[in-house]
């Protein structure tokens, strides 16, 4: 098959890193698989590079804003100069851009789109209702990446029929291949104390992440830790302030945007992810993975994705996600359990899996076209 993903920007979101990690494996099952970008705008020169280097096409259409409706006109020119058997299409408005784009066109694509969020600034409002069953109707197959979000999509739009639930997947034996850093790597890049423990939470710093709560639990905390945040945004500025306000900046590091995520997962004491919500969320499953506890909040798209409770703090709880943390860290049996636990768990969402899920249902759709 000839197969095109189409996203906002190949920036580094979480829609996109599941890209880069997972469209090398079409390729290896004998598929053309390329990655158009509306725009260069969030770009992460890092992910086009590994894109590039794995074989994957890539375009992009604009260096302009993504809601630029001559995005539109671009697009219905590109899938008339390049052939796809399937397009797939990720987030909000290529959603809405391709949907229009492909009007009217004679040989249209198979048109598949992924749901990756149980909310949106759309699905709460009455009135796009309408539009967004028109848009959406044009799409013969859509994915909700869990079963919160399916739910959520059928009761906005109810396409039953052409809704499937596929669960996000990550590279675990990327994980299992993967070595930690030595203390040295810590100490001498970072200013570390050897007798510190190491927290880490994996994200960008953007809504819905909440990392003032894991700043205000560092500052509860009775044992000696050192935060270490991996990921930027528009929202790093006041994490700093934050962090610096509370007196805590001595202990809290930023490392900016990383690729080697396996290397420090592994060499962390304890990995944190502070949320208000999740679709399904890539960062847990890949703590789970990398073997050291993990500690989430109790909000949807992340609760439904740990081995069991011990995992989990009341959201913007700083005091509970103190107690937590100083619980794991100062208990050895239960880092054990919780390392273990995980690790088991995680298997079930084995990125192999996903990939033959999304190949099978291309092949579904394909031939439910050519026989209409």
């Amino acid at each position: 098959m000839k197969i095109l993903h189409i996203v906002l920007s190949l920036g580094k979101g979480g829609a996109e890193k599941l890209l880069v990690d997972n469209l090398p494996r079409y390729i290896e099952k004998g598929h053309e698989v390329s990655i158009l970008q509306l725009s260069s705008i969030l770009e992460a020169s890092e992910y086009i590079e590994s894109v590039k280097n794995s074989g994957i096409g890539f375009y992009s259409l604009s260096d302009s804003g993504f809601r630029d409706i001559r995005l539109i006109y671009k697009l219905r020119k590109f899938l008339k100069k390049h052939s796809f058997d399937v397009v797939h299409v990720h987030l909000f408005p290529c959603l809405y851009w391709v949907s229009l784009a492909t009007l009217f066109y004679k040989k249209r694509p198979v048109l598949v789109f992924t749901e990756h969020s149980t909310s949106n600034e759309r699905n709460t409002k009455f009135y796009f209702q309408p539009i967004e069953k028109l848009i959406y109707c044009r799409y013969d197959g859509i994915i909700a990446i869990s079963e919160r979000v399916r739910e959520k999509l059928l009761s906005w739009l109810n396409y039953k029929n052409k809704t499937y639930l596929i669960y996000n997947g990550i590279d675990i034996n990327r994980f299992d291949k993967a070595e930690g850093y030595s203390q040295d790597f810590w100490t001498n890049e970072y200013d570390f104390p050897r007798d510190a423990n190491k927290i880490i939470m994996v994200s960008r710093f953007s809504y819905p992440k909440d990392p003032k709560t894991l700043l205000l639990a560092m500052e509860k905390l009775t044992s000696k830790s050192h935060l270490f945040f991996v990921g930027d945004g528009d929202q790093i500025a006041n994490a700093k302030l934050i962090a610096r306000d509370i007196k805590i900046q001595n202990k809290v590091h930023f490392m900016g945007f990383r690729m080697d995520i396996p290397q420090l997962m592994k060499s962390a004491d304890l990995i944190v992810l502070s949320s208000l919500h999740e679709g399904m969320s890539g960062v847990t499953l890949e703590a789970l993975a990398s073997g050291t506890p993990f500690l989430g909040s109790n909000v949807v798209g992340i609760k439904e994705f740990v081995a069991n409770s011990k995992c989990l703090f009341e959201s913007q709880n700083p005091v509970d996600l103190a107690q937590k943390i100083d619980g794991v860290l100062n208990n050895p049996l239960l880092k054990k359990e919780m390392q273990m636990e995980g690790r088991t768990f995680v298997q079930q969402y084995d990125i192999e899996k996903m990939v033959q899920a999304h190949l099978q249902l291309y092949e579904k759709l394909l031939n439910e076209k050519r026989k209409a």
